[in-house]
């Protein structure tokens, strides 16, 4: 018998050594982001009121028109904001407006089962409005711009599993890295689903 020699091992130690891999990788392009935030944030026009309570045919504030990206490590969302602060006289609204881009900007993290964007930034081209919008639009997407992940999994789960009356739970859900990419956002997960 011939004794095994150590370069003959490297690619088996290499294999056994090798850093774990992601069971899984989800893909989301940015497309698909927008397309889902008008679907679960705005309205059938396309708008997102900023203070609904607040809201009439003269006074408002409402973004629309959402393109998302990616830079610096950050989910961009390009906006268009509008604005009318003004009251209605003789049938019309008498007032200020005004109309502008901006870009509000998050990290993508994980928390709770879901993702969501943490360190929320609005940018409004040197406006002054930016601080001022800032608490409403973060409170806004912080509610409406959440996804649930570990609940999707299950959901899908369940559909595949629907007829053999198995109940599934998914007792480990573990996050790894997330990537903005230039066409996407890359979510590296780990994760146990247990039938019964």
């Amino acid at each position: 018998m011939r004794p095994l020699r150590p370069l003959a091992l490297a690619p088996l130690l290499a294999l056994l050594l090798a850093a774990p891999a992601p069971a899984a990788e989800l893909r989301v392009h940015y497309r698909a982001l927008e397309k889902m935030m008008l679907a679960k944030a705005f309205d059938a026009e396309g708008r997102l009121y900023l203070q609904p309570a607040l809201t009439s045919k003269c006074r408002y504030v409402y973004i629309s028109d959402p393109v998302v990206g990616a830079a610096d490590g950050r989910l961009l969302v390009q906006v268009r904001f509008h604005t009318l602060l003004g009251v209605e006289f003789a049938g019309q609204c008498r007032g200020a407006g005004d109309s502008f881009p901006a870009v509000i900007s998050g990290v993508p993290v994980y928390r709770d089962g879901e993702l969501r964007l943490d360190a929320v930034r609005v940018d409004t081209e040197g406006r002054a409005y930016g601080e001022a919008v800032k608490p409403m639009v973060d409170s806004l997407l912080s509610e409406r711009l959440i996804f649930p992940l570990k609940q999707r999994i299950e959901e899908s789960s369940e559909i595949v599993w629907q007829e053999t009356g198995a109940r599934m739970s998914v007792p480990r859900l573990e996050i790894g890295e997330i990537q903005l990419g230039e066409y996407e956002m890359r979510v590296e997960f780990d994760f146990r689903i247990v039938f019964r």
